[in-house]
């Protein structure tokens, strides 16, 4: 039996097929001076043994010859002390990329860099933003209580210091806080402030209002408005629809909360308000409110969305409009 080496069955199949070597080369996305060296056995001529075995392996196969039989001829025809390479000085440029420890040393040093900038520049924000401030009661700026006292609450960032009137107020590992106000008949202008540690220069201020009339002199306000204006204009009803879809909204009336969440298509509810009320929801395109029978537009304040209505001397105001 006459012995062949890869080149020669390499190349003999190839003519069989009558492709050129530059035909192979395109096919096994390489150069056709690879090829070259395959079939002229130069193997120290391509860098690496594991591209060498997969050039042989991908050329038989697209030869229609035995990938593992032609792989055993190049070890026979190599020998075991053959299987190392040599340096080259020029190897033959191949088309396929090969992961080597610079690449990977390169690789992680732009990782460890580019984690260091996400790093400052979250630092960088959180120094020069705004610090953010939520309320969660009260839920408007205005409000009337017959109680001595009113508890506000909300979450703050952490890294910041938080006053109310000038005195500082803790809060837990997650920003929220709470604290109970006292209060003086008639009007407590509150101001909630949020400081930075590291820059003092960022402040977040939100202004409050909070009305407290004392529970006998509630009544007696109550009285003479009513003597005042017996046929004024009362409560009012309104009804909050969801006509599609799903939307969030919020209802409250005369400063308590009587419904919040998301709703389905379908939703109809009926409220009575005596002093205020206000909606607000995320989705105003299907969400109608209407007032005594009559449709309420949305109006935008900042980011919200939102329909209130207040009696104010002896009359309704809705969005600022007389009912």
């Amino acid at each position: 039996m006459n012995m062949h080496t890869v080149g020669d069955v390499l190349k003999q199949a190839r003519l069989a097929a009558g492709a050129s070597m530059d035909d192979v080369a395109k096919r096994l996305y390489v150069k056709s001076n690879v090829i070259q060296a395959i079939e002229n056995n130069n193997f120290d001529a391509i860098p690496s043994s594991a591209a060498i075995k997969g050039l042989i392996q991908n050329y038989a196969k697209l030869l229609g010859l035995n990938p593992a039989k032609m792989l055993a001829l190049y070890r026979r025809q190599r020998g075991p002390d053959k299987v190392k390479l040599t340096h080259v000085d020029k190897p033959v440029e191949m088309g396929n990329w090969e992961l080597t420890p610079i690449h990977v040393a390169l690789g992680t040093l732009l990782l460890v860099a580019l984690g260091l900038i996400i790093y400052l520049v979250s630092a960088y924000l959180r120094v020069v933003k705004y610090p953010s401030l939520v309320l969660s009661s009260p839920k408007t700026n205005v409000v009337k209580t017959t109680e001595p006292k009113y508890k506000i609450q909300g979450v703050v960032e952490p890294n910041t210091i938080l006053t109310i009137n000038g005195i500082r107020v803790n809060y837990d590992d997650k920003g929220n806080f709470e604290y109970e106000i006292p209060l003086e008949p008639g009007e407590n202008n509150i101001e909630i402030q949020v400081v930075r540690e590291y820059n003092p220069d960022k402040k977040t201020i939100k202004k409050l209002k909070i009305i407290y009339t004392p529970e006998n002199q509630a009544e007696q306000n109550k009285q003479q408005e009513q003597a005042a204006s017996p046929n004024g204009p009362g409560p009012i009803n309104f009804t909050v629809k969801v006509t599609s879809d799903i939307a969030w909204i919020q209802v409250v009336v005369d400063n308590v909360q009587k419904d919040i969440g998301i709703k389905s298509a379908g939703y109809s509810r009926k409220f009575t308000a005596k002093q205020s009320m206000y909606v607000l929801t995320g989705r105003p395109s299907i969400t109608k409110v209407t007032v005594n029978q009559k449709p309420i537009q949305w109006k935008q304040d900042g980011n919200t969305i939102k329909i209130e209505c207040n009696l104010q001397d002896n009359r309704w105001i809705c969005n600022g409009q007389p009912l």
